[in-house]
């Protein structure tokens, strides 16, 4: 995650900063990097670990919804269906729910 795909999210999300590549090569790049593999795994398990959410899981969540997050129509477009599945339930868990929620 801090290696190939970071780099390209980074670049991916602010393109107009990297102009060596588009803004589609770069995401290109990070799905090649971390979002395709992810996908592999998790049509076969529900979490990156196995069964039960881990490390991993609570690691990635925050860039994969980053990624996710700059081009939604595209996102939702793709043919990710675990991953897409994986996400909306992290952004629907009760620990992301609290862990957003406003002061106050």
């Amino acid at each position: 995650n801090d290696g190939a795909f970071k780099r390209a999210l980074v670049r991916y999300k602010y393109a107009e900063r990297h102009p060596e590549h588009t803004a589609e090569e770069w995401r290109n790049q990070a799905v090649d990097a971390l979002i395709a593999p992810m996908e592999r795994v998790l049509s076969r398990q529900a979490c990156l670990e196995g069964e039960r959410i881990g490390l991993s899981d609570a690691a990635l969540f925050p860039f994969v919804r980053q990624f996710a997050a700059t081009d939604p129509a595209w996102w939702s477009a793709q043919p990710l269906p675990a991953v897409q599945a994986w996400l909306g339930a992290w952004l629907l868990h009760p620990l992301f729910e609290r862990a957003m929620r406003k002061p106050g």
